[in-house]
């Protein structure tokens, strides 16, 4: 299990927004993750199924990251606003690509 998913669950006092590495580029990589494993699905076989499936996968994703960010923005308050400001959901920013790719190349 990742060190801040433990700590986020089970001492939500000592827990904190994390800004660096990864999260300085993107708000949710797990999430990002999937949505990548949907889109890869969609290429691999482009059938109706994929398609549909791909789309689900995002939307379903967001509705999930809508419920846990208003958890969040009710522990961290607006600290957690200014993050989402500056750091996007979903999408990677044109000039943090090379961030995006030096963290995942280093890991």
């Amino acid at each position: 299990l990742d060190y801040m998913v433990v700590i986020y669950l089970y001492f939500p006092e000592e827990s904190e927004i994390q800004e660096h590495e990864i999260y300085s580029v993107i708000r949710h990589p797990a999430y990002l993750g999937g949505v990548l494993l949907g889109i890869a699905g969609l290429f691999f076989r482009f059938s109706v199924y994929s398609i549909f499936l791909g789309i689900l996968v995002f939307f379903v994703f967001r509705l999930q990251i809508w419920k846990e960010e208003k958890e969040l923005i009710e522990r961290f308050g607006e600290g957690y606003n200014e993050f989402k400001k500056k750091v996007p959901a979903l999408l990677v920013r044109p000039n943090k690509i090379r961030a995006y790719f030096r963290f995942l190349r280093k890991h």
